[in-house]
């Protein structure tokens, strides 16, 4: 009974090894879905089963070319690839930034504007009482054209 306990460890020990052809499919799958790369196309580009995909979808080289083109910077494995694309992140993070701040001045722009107008109805109500029983849409009228 020893012996069968230390056989089934053994074997269990080995099924939880990354072997290195595994290691590096799993490595490859990880990046491209990253790239998003169509799945399909990933399966094919590692040599796994697509299913029925097999039988109804037929890529063309010019697609499947497309497709792990997208794969490049995420493939690579350097120093300078880690630079270039901290660098890249760098810059879609400024970029982002620039767009959030004129997104919050347009936004500011916007609720100066309507608290302009709404000033505006507002004196005009004051000044006149009876247009509380006025229909929204003649008050608008009547601010455009001053």
């Amino acid at each position: 009974m020893n012996s069968e306990g230390t056989k089934k460890k053994s074997i269990q020990q080995h099924r939880n090894e990354l072997h290195p052809c595994h290691s590096f499919r799993i490595f490859a799958i990880t990046q491209m879905q990253r790239a998003k790369v169509d799945k399909t196309i990933r399966e094919m580009l590692v040599g796994q089963s697509t299913g029925l995909d097999s039988v109804y979808y037929k890529a063309s080289e010019e697609e499947i070319f497309e497709e792990y083109k997208k794969t490049f910077d995420y493939l690579q494995i350097s120093n300078n690839f880690r630079e270039v694309y901290s660098q890249k992140e760098k810059k879609r993070n400024g970029e982002i930034l620039l767009l959030k701040e004129k997104y919050e001045q347009d936004m500011n722009i916007l609720k100066e504007e309507m608290n302009n107008k709404f000033t505006q109805i507002l004196s005009l109500i004051q000044q006149n009482p009876l247009l509380t029983n006025v229909k929204p849409e003649v008050l608008e009228k009547v601010i455009s054209i001053e």
